[in-house]
């Protein structure tokens, strides 16, 4: 028996589709005559595509370093993990998965590398259960600078935009904002014409990701004691960050709760001086007088910041 050739229905009637042909994505179809043809055209895989679909990091919002309650944002200031406010600051929330931009516009700066392979194709960006109409733009930092935008109408389900980008090079920004206070959840970006299902990540690989270029916390539970038998000796203690940095941080303490014993408060930030690399720090200490114990005890609170946004 011959093989039968598939039904497509076109213009409310069933036709029977000649043998070669394919039905192209505008048309529902996937535009390939294969398996792989089709992943391809629909942005579901392709050879260029790194292991995870979504470029965005955190684009839940569930990671939050920086303790950010919700609320306004300053210009240029950082609340969740990876997201600042726009040039006209923001008012943003989170609750229960549910993000709620309630003014202005969101952030995120996807580093050139992790760029590269979005330039000069088709991308979408979407978003779930989009309350009101939700605006995006993007644009990379050099080569060619054109900003290309769109919208999501509200709706229920996974909601997406697809924008052709330009043969950019360097950072791409994606920018995220309403006209009026909007709720929505998981934000992706992904190559193709296509907004799949949300490529979910494990939160501990998504604090990895994260803390490429951002980490706050103690080094260790209560703080460090050592013997210096001199004053103004000094010691020196290493730490290691959880993941290497994109570039040598900005480092920032916390230590108004810390308390401090037989130590040169003077020196660093009250008594603590740091030096970072890509790799850690270094935590440095001097003596004020000879002592069996000269100690920092940070168990009452506060943290160390290391900042490697873009």
């Amino acid at each position: 028996m011959a093989p039968r050739l598939p039904l497509v229905r076109v213009s409310g009637r069933n036709r029977q589709m000649p043998s070669g042909d394919v039905v192209p994505v505008s048309a529902g179809g996937t535009g390939g005559s294969s398996a792989s043809a089709a992943r391809v055209n629909l942005g579901a895989l392709d050879s260029g595509l790194p292991a995870m679909r979504n470029a965005l990091i955190n684009g839940g919002m569930v990671i939050n370093q920086r303790a950010f309650a919700g609320g306004s944002l300053a210009p240029g200031v950082y609340g969740f993990d990876r997201w600042k406010a726009g040039s006209n600051g923001a008012s943003v929330s989170v609750s229960r998965g549910t993000i709620t931009l309630a003014s202005g516009a969101i952030i995120q700066v996807v580093e050139a590398d992790s760029a590269a392979y979005l330039a000069g194709k088709a991308v979408t960006f979407s978003v779930e259960d989009p309350s009101a109409t939700v605006t995006v733009a993007a644009v990379f930092a050099a080569t060619d600078t054109t900003s290309v935008s769109g919208t999501i109408a509200s709706g229920s389900g996974r909601k997406g935009v697809t924008l052709t980008l330009p043969s950019g090079t360097g950072n791409l920004t994606i920018t995220v904002s309403v006209s009026s206070s909007t709720t929505f959840k998981r934000m992706q970006l992904e190559l193709g014409s296509v907004a799949t299902g949300w490529d979910a990540r494990s939160t501990a690989f998504e604090l990895h990701l994260c803390q490429r270029y951002y980490w706050q916390g103690l080094p260790w539970a209560s703080g460090i004691n050592t013997p210096i038998y001199t004053s103004g000796g000094y010691q020196s203690f290493a730490y290691s960050f959880p993941v290497t940095m994109r570039t040598a941080p900005a480092m920032t303490i916390s230590n108004s709760s810390w308390s401090t014993g037989n130590l040169n408060t003077n020196f660093g930030t009250n008594g603590v001086s740091v030096s970072p690399n890509i790799n850690g720090f270094r935590i440095l200490v001097q003596s004020s007088a000879a002592a069996a114990n000269c100690y920092v005890d940070w168990s009452g609170g506060g943290y160390f910041a290391a900042d490697a946004e873009l």
